[in-house]
């Protein structure tokens, strides 16, 4: 009976242990990183007023979708050019776990499995909980109101695509 390579077993999407221990790593190690990525913009989506709310069943009565999706796409844009060109000061520790993964990967004859290991890892279970849940990984005190999450998880659910992520941050030097 074929057996996934171990790569394969510890290193899936799936929660395993394996994976959870590298999301406790990347928390520990990529807090200062995050807080100074995205510390400001959080921050600004708790201290503004704006609505952000793009769901034509949950606008409510004097709230207007274009405006509202104009103030989206604003806080979407923002948050992702921020991460985009905050990839030179990537954390040194975890830039050297996902080289080194890669390169198991790639050694293994598994270069696409790669590509989507390592933005799955970086921006899956990295940046979009950090985004969706700002308290737990201390880019703030607060607890979100309803509104401040709901903008919180379409800008989190709002990221390009994985493939594209990788490409940027390889040509940046994560790899």
């Amino acid at each position: 009976m074929w057996r996934k390579p171990m790569i394969h077993r510890c290193c899936s999407v799936e929660n395993s242990i394996a994976t959870k221990a590298v999301d406790l790593y990347m928390k520990l190690i990529g807090w200062k990183y995050l807080k100074n990525t995205l510390g400001l913009f959080i921050r600004d989506v708790y201290d503004n007023a704006q609505d952000f709310e793009v769901d034509t069943t949950r606008i409510t009565a004097g709230e207007d979708y274009t405006t509202n999706q104009q103030n989206m796409r604003m806080k979407v844009d923002k948050a992702w050019a921020l991460i985009l060109s905050s990839y030179p000061k990537f954390p040194p520790d975890l830039r050297e776990l996902f080289s080194r993964v890669r390169e198991r990967c790639e050694n293994s004859g598994r270069t696409e499995f790669s590509k989507k290991l390592l933005s799955g890892s970086i921006f899956l279970r990295f940046f979009c909980p950090a985004i969706m849940s700002p308290s737990l990984f201390n880019l703030t005190d607060e607890y979100p109101d309803e509104r401040i999450s709901r903008c919180l998880i379409i800008t989190a659910k709002s990221y390009p695509k994985p493939r594209q992520l990788y490409q940027v941050w390889r040509e940046g030097g994560i790899h």
